[in-house]
């Protein structure tokens, strides 16, 4: 390690951190207002109130505060949390307000916006795509040599533009390509399609279970017999779609998937690339100790591939502020020398095996620190220059592990994104939780 940190020294200095640093909890502020809240509220409930033209005594005010547990009133004293809520009516002038706890499931006014302007692009999207590609008559639809492929969400785009030539049709989030091929833009694949007719709900169920166990339905987001496919659902084996802890194992077991391509015709695949339905994994989440939810990506990174970091293992994290996946190595118990030219948040900087310097991530040379166990990647760059680091760090063979987020701007990168494809043992697809990203995973043999 003192080696590593020497070679680390072009960028200015090391920080190491012995004492520990923990980190602010969510709520920290509410509960220090606490008492002065507490205070305003017993002022109210102590001073005069004017009611028919008279006023009210202390004590009358106090007993006006609300109802009591038999009649409706709260009872003098009483927290306003645990009262009743008073019923509504035409002579109360009394604002009541939602309690903490009902509070903090209410999404700001500018992410519920943003939220709709998503909701209506995509679906002016799915207008443009259906105007693009009409329905093929069945005497059109393919019958062998192709796949379905399931765009992730918002970036039906970059995955048409991948296709290429290979694009048969389009319906909603499902691409019927050419060829099995997964593309590295499609969330999940279905390699084993084929179209079966059915008269009834219980008969395309019926046809499936012949078929295999575990199945969930795809269902649009615009038509395609939403009702009718929730109903079939139903009538198939049930399959947990719970959010997973870190750590547990990804399914073993296939996972197929179907849709309603017309009312009596259903597209169906026994195989898929990914255990999951749609491809998109969903986590239990830490919303207080790691700093941001970047962390999620080598979360699912890990639980795709089956492979984690063993405790020890010397990791190299470029461009790592403010720490979300040193976060998650340092939890696995690795030895983590961070690179960023900003700092990490305390509480990951104060994480035992974690040791960070301040500089360029491109500044850190292979030849300088020799070999190491894996080498990490999110940081915001070009993918052309990200390409030149990671082909260095291979060919010095000074990496035994990559795992890396190409990052694209306005305009996706292809020709980098193939080059990156074109490693030898490397793996490039979009994770649930990229945007306009792409994760380029390398694992040693």
């Amino acid at each position: 390690m003192l080696g590593l940190g020497r070679a680390l020294g072009y960028a200015g200095r090391m920080s190491t951190h012995s004492r520990s640093f923990p980190a602010p909890r969510r709520g920290a502020v509410h509960e220090e207002q606490a008492p002065q809240e507490a205070d305003r509220e017993e002022e109210k409930r102590s001073a005069p109130r004017r009611r028919g033209g008279d006023k009210a005594s202390p004590e009358q005010g106090a007993d006006r505060q609300g109802p009591s547990r038999r009649s409706g009133r709260r009872v003098s004293g009483e927290p306003a949390a645990q009262a009743p809520a008073r019923a509504r009516t035409g002579r109360s002038r009394k604002t009541e307000q939602p309690e903490a706890a009902g509070e903090a499931h209410v999404l700001p006014r500018w992410r519920q916006e943003r939220r709709e302007q998503r909701r209506e692009a995509r679906q002016q999207e799915q207008v443009h795509l259906a105007r693009r590609w009409p329905d093929l008559p069945r005497s059109a639809l393919p019958r062998e040599d192709f796949s379905v492929q399931v765009a992730a969400r918002d970036y039906m785009q970059p995955l048409l533009e991948e296709l290429g030539d290979r694009v048969i049709t389009v319906r909603g989030r499902l691409v019927l390509a050419r060829g099995t091929e997964p593309a590295a833009w499609a969330q999940n694949v279905w390699t084993e399609p084929r179209w079966i007719p059915i008269t009834s709900i219980g008969n395309g169920a019926r046809q499936l279970s012949a078929l295999q166990r575990n199945w969930r339905a795809h269902i649009p987001t615009i038509g395609g017999h939403v009702r009718r496919l929730r109903l079939m659902q139903e009538q198939l084996p049930y399959v947990a779609a719970r959010p997973l802890h870190f750590g547990t194992p990804a399914p073993s077991a296939p996972l197929g998937a179907f849709t309603l391509w017309e009312k009596d015709l259903m597209l169906a695949s026994p195989r898929t690339t990914s255990p999951f339905a749609d491809g998109e994994v969903q986590f239990v989440e830490n919303r207080e100790d790691p700093p941001g939810r970047a962390y999620l990506k080598l979360w699912e990174v890990f639980t795709l591939t089956g492979r984690t970091p063993a405790p020890g293992e010397l990791c190299i994290d470029l461009g790592a502020a403010p720490g979300g996946w040193t976060w998650v190595l340092g939890r696995l118990g690795c030895r983590v020398f961070s690179v960023d030219k900003a700092g990490l948040a305390p509480q990951v900087a104060a994480m035992p095996g974690v040791n960070h310097c301040l500089g360029s991530g491109f500044g850190l040379e292979p030849r300088h620190v020799g070999q190491v166990d894996w080498l990490f990647s999110d940081m915001i760059c070009y993918p052309d220059r990200l390409l030149e680091t990671v082909r260095e760090w291979l060919a010095a063979d000074a990496c035994r592990n990559v795992v890396c987020t190409l990052k694209f701007q306005a305009r996706t990168d292809h020709e980098t994104a193939r080059a990156f494809a074109a490693i030898p043992g490397g793996r490039l697809l979009h994770l649930s939780c990229n945007k306009h990203e792409l994760t380029f995973v390398k694992l040693a043999g």
